[in-house]
């Protein structure tokens, strides 16, 4: 036997771990010549490098690793060529030759690490990343070519692991510690574990195909006892027409010659008796069943029936009339129709195939096939008829079964072609005909890739990387881009998978193909929906987000500084109410198209949420050109909208943040952007603000201060100082204004300036005041009750206590509950809490009038429409801030103050100067004919026992001046 022939026997193994142990050669094979190259690559080092003591021994261990590695693939040649005729033999030898492979190569990390550990220069630490590459490399390849047997993986794996921990000395500066040990374990085990799954993954899969071999031997063996049995059977049927010609032709001479071949007639009948049997033999061996129907008196003979059938035809009068009973209901009118047309002389012959009956499978298929031997000579009516019945139920079976696969073939919803073993088209459906706009002529016959456009070089690669794939694996898979001849690209998912003859050769490939030119786009607009807001086709917060990240992390040289910058609608709620919901929708894009239209230079212009939009600047010079760019911004909204044939006028306010003075991460400066973008809102908007990080409290600080001002609400730290108001006039005590302080239990007292704008941004301003109310309205119980029945307090109240919607009634259960009279409460509210719900306001305003309340109008000329309140609210008293009243002295500002108290008497109404702390401040005011007068020449704010004191002292000096 030659050694291709021997060859050619060791591939059809009789059992899985002998395919095993060859695959196993010839995989090993492989890694030897990849542990090969790696000596070489180690040689080839050192004739580059020249690594002094390192040369002479890497020359020695390459001398040794080569001579093994030669040894060895000579062995596995052998065992190749010729099976060895013990099975622990191929395992033994691999495992042998891995552990050598593993302790040379261990040998090599560890004279490579020596030798590193007193030469860490640049060069040096190359050679280190190298040989860590190459450790990487060989372990993976040891994980996918040695596990055939785990015991083969481990016996290289084991030996190479263990050389890494020399690498330790390499480090110099710092030794292992136990996250490097703990992941160096963990880079271990998952290994071994890997290489155990590939192992038992390979040894199911071993299986596998010897029982499919096996299962391919027993189909074709039974394959060719059908073949045998269809041919005996032919050959039966031929003898048994051949028989019954005989028959007739005897019978036919018996009749002419009995009186004279009487002689004859026993050796003629035994004959006959002899041929009957073996017909009987042959039938019940081919499953024929044969009849024999006596038409004029109406009896029928049959043999086999019971055996292939179930059943046996005993009276023909009873089968006749009872046909439902024995043939399907759908063939009766087909088996009658064919029984006439025979027995009228029609057809030369009865041939029917229909189902009949049986009594354990229901319905089998069966083939009728008959002729009638005789006639009256006279009116040539059939006096009868023979015949063969055959069950072809497995025969129907199959052929449905083939017309099935036809039908798929032929209809199913994807592509599928077959090719010859040289990748030419031998059958296509039809889906993949109009996939590829071809016809069948056009294709079959052709090579796969000759129908394509493939003229591009990274189709042609493609078709290589396909091609290799099926030269060495038989399959692929993947997804795939072809032109078509008419220059259209379409997108594919190919899956073309060989099928392989007994002796494994591939004889076929069968390919199955997906469109997925739907799925892709589906894929674009899902990609669409996620980045970009479907109303304004602006990228929306996650691209805008993603954008900054990209610009901080990867490719920060692309813009060295930028500007986040925030934009919001001033009032866009009541313009969406007052537009309705598509109003405001065609608003939105109208701003959108306006942002575009206006900021050519952005990078980027994003629409965050409702109103709030977005813009990225680059900072090419200085700051200046980041503020002309948003008051331009500013500017193109002073143009009207119109929508819905309406004019409306629509502001917006900008906050800016600047990377990296502000922050360096996409959170922080997204963060900052929008405190400055509060900060123009808070001062009544259509205005720019660039955030300031040294006027704010960091993000920790105010997290902190909330918490420590929600404890002193619930453990009481809060009281209330009170500032006396004298009368300018008749210099008596006409009040004070209450306010608040945080008696800190380690700071001591805290001015409201250092909490009160941080409750205001959150509910707690809403419990301050309700405490300071409370505090307030006991204590002018307390000074009525002690004879001072005339104090009028004042409390400062803010927008977020109206706005919550119950002030009104908060008020009226604290003035019940302390049992004061109305009009010695007095309510200040600032210029700043009227800018917006003028309505409600209004409303809240008005029912303090009824209740006999007083409004002051508090911070006086510091806002923006002063002059706009007074005509739009009804306030009592009117306050003059101290801002004004510092400055008194200055003809400019005495003018202001001169107008101010003017305005207010020629509107009937009282004014209180606050903040005077000088004598001229004083006489001055005086002279002008302000009614009161707050400040720190009057008195500080003093807690209740002091304020208390005060009006005692006042009350006494009345009564002495009296006297």
């Amino acid at each position: 036997m030659d050694r291709r022939q021997r060859r050619r026997n060791f591939e059809l193994p009789q059992n899985a771990e002998q395919l095993k142990g060859y695959r196993a050669l010839y995989y090993y094979r492989a890694f030897q010549y990849l542990f090969l190259a790696f000596t070489l690559l180690i040689f080839t080092i050192n004739l580059i490098i020249n690594f002094d003591s390192f040369s002479v021994t890497t020359t020695l261990w390459g001398f040794l690793t080569t001579i093994t590695i030669l040894v060895s693939l000579l062995i596995n040649q052998s065992l190749l060529l010729e099976p060895p005729s013990k099975p622990r033999t191929v395992p033994t030898y691999l495992s042998i030759s891995a552990l050598l492979n593993g302790i040379l190569f261990a040998i090599c990390v560890t004279f490579i690490s020596n030798h590193l550990e007193f030469n860490a220069d640049h060069t040096h630490i190359e050679m280190l990343t190298l040989v860590l590459s190459t450790v990487l490399i060989l372990h993976v390849a040891s994980l996918v070519l040695l596990t055939h047997y785990y015991y083969v993986f481990l016996a290289f794996f084991v030996p190479s692991l263990i050389s890494l921990l020399s690498l330790n000395e390499i480090t110099i500066t710092q030794q292992f510690t136990v996250i490097d040990f703990a992941s160096f374990a963990l880079y271990g085990i998952c290994l071994v574990i890997l290489g155990l799954m590939v192992y038992r993954r390979r040894s199911d899969y071993y299986v596998l195909v010897v029982n499919n071999q096996r299962l391919d031997t027993d189909n074709t063996l039974k394959t060719t006892e059908i073949d045998l049995l269809n041919t005996e059977l032919s050959a039966e049927k031929q003898m048994a027409i051949n028989i019954r010609e005989e028959l007739e032709t005897n019978n036919v001479l018996l009749e002419q010659k009995v009186k004279q071949r009487t002689s004859d007639i026993e050796s003629i009948h035994a004959k006959l008796e002899r041929s009957h049997q073996n017909l009987e033999m042959a039938h019940e061996t081919a499953g024929i069943a044969s009849w024999d129907w006596d038409i004029a008196h109406r009896q029928i003979e049959t043999s086999n029936f019971p055996q292939i059938f179930g059943y046996n035809i005993k009276n023909m009068t009873h089968y006749l009339t009872h046909l439902n009973d024995f043939i399907h209901g759908e063939d009766i009118d087909h088996v009658k129709t064919q029984m006439r047309r025979h027995l009228r002389g029609l057809d030369e012959r009865y041939e029917a195939t229909f189902r009949v009956y049986h009594p354990t499978e229901r319905w089998i298929w069966v083939h009728d096939l008959g002729s009638v031997t005789q006639r009256d000579p006279v009116t040539k009516k059939p006096l009868r008829m023979v015949g063969i019945r055959r069950n072809i139920n497995n025969e129907k079976k199959a052929e449905e079964s083939l017309k099935l696969s036809a039908s798929v073939f032929k209809k199913a919803a994807q592509g599928i072609f077959v090719l010859d073993d040289k990748l030419n088209y031998v059958d296509v459906n039809p889906y993949y005909l109009n996939l590829i706009e071809s016809t069948e002529d056009q294709i079959i016959g052709r090579h796969v890739f000759d129908i394509l456009k493939s003229s591009n070089i990274d189709s042609q690669r493609l078709n290589l990387t396909i091609l290799r794939q099926l030269m060495s694996t038989g399959e692929f898979e993947g997804e795939i881009v072809e032109e078509l001849q008419s220059g259209r690209e379409i997108p594919l998912w190919m899956h073309i998978n060989g099928i392989r003859d007994n002796h494994d050769k591939i004889t076929q490939y069968i390919g199955i193909v997906t469109d997925l030119t739907e799925r892709k786009a589906s894929e674009k607009r899902l990609s669409y929906l996620e980045t970009y807001d479907t109303l304004t086709d602006l990228p929306n917060r996650t691209y805008f987000n993603n954008l900054i990240h990209s610009y901080l992390t990867e490719s920060p040289k692309l813009l060295n500084r930028f500007a986040v910058i925030r934009i919001n609608l001033d009032r866009f709620r009541y313009h969406n109410e007052y537009l309705s919901h598509h109003g405001g929708d065609e608003l939105l894009k109208k701003v959108a198209n306006r942002l575009r239209r206006n900021n050519p230079d952005a990078v980027v212009i994003a629409r965050l949420n409702a109103d709030d939009f977005a813009m990225i600047l680059e900072i090419k010079e200085d700051i200046e050109e980041i503020k002309d760019s948003c008051k331009k911004v500013l500017e193109s909204f002073e143009a009207p909208f119109h929508i819905q044939n309406k004019e409306l006028m629509l502001n917006v306010s900008i906050g800016v943040a600047l990377y990296p003075e502000h922050g360096r991460q996409m959170d922080s400066l997204n963060n900052y952007a929008e405190q400055a973008l509060l900060e123009a809102k808070r001062i009544g908007g259509n205005t720019l603000r660039i955030y300031h990080n040294e006027n704010r409290l960091s993000t920790a600080a105010r997290i902190n201060l909330e918490a420590e001002i929600r404890r002193a609400i619930t453990h009481q730290e809060l009281s209330v100082y009170y500032q006396p108001k004298i009368n300018a006039h008749s210099q008596t005590v006409h009040g004070f204004e209450a306010l608040v302080r945080w008696n800190h239990p380690e700071r001591g007292v805290i001015p409201p300036a250092q909490f009160i704008p941080l409750a205001e941004e959150t509910s707690l301003i809403t419990d301050i005041g309700r405490i300071v109310l409370e505090q307030t309205c006991s204590q002018i119980k307390a000074w009525e009750n002690m004879g001072f029945a005339d104090i009028c307090v004042s409390v400062n109240i803010v927008v977020q206590q109206i706005q919550r919607g119950h002030l009104v009634t908060e008020v009226d259960e604290i003035i019940k509950k302390s049992g004061i009279q109305s009009h010695q409460l007095e309510l200040e509210i600032t210029e700043t809490s009227l800018m917006e719900n003028i309505s409600e306001v209004r409303e809240v305003l008005s029912d303090f009038h009824k209740r006999n309340i007083k409004i002051a109008l508090d911070d006086f000329g510091t806002g923006y429409s002063s002059l706009a309140y007074l005509g739009m609210y009804s306030f009592d008293i009117i306050k003059i801030d101290r801002s004004f009243v510092s400055k008194i002295g200055q003809a400019n500002q005495d003018a202001i103050v001169r107008a101010i108290i003017a305005m207010a008497k020629a509107m009937d109404k009282q004014v209180v100067a606050e903040g005077v702390q000088t004598q001229a401040q004083y006489d001055f005011l005086t002279a002008e004919g302000c009614d009161f007068l707050q400040g720190f020449l009057i008195a500080k704010p003093m807690p209740s026992d002091l304020a208390t004191e005060f009006l005692e002292i006042k009350r006494l000096d009345q009564n002495a001046h009296r006297i």
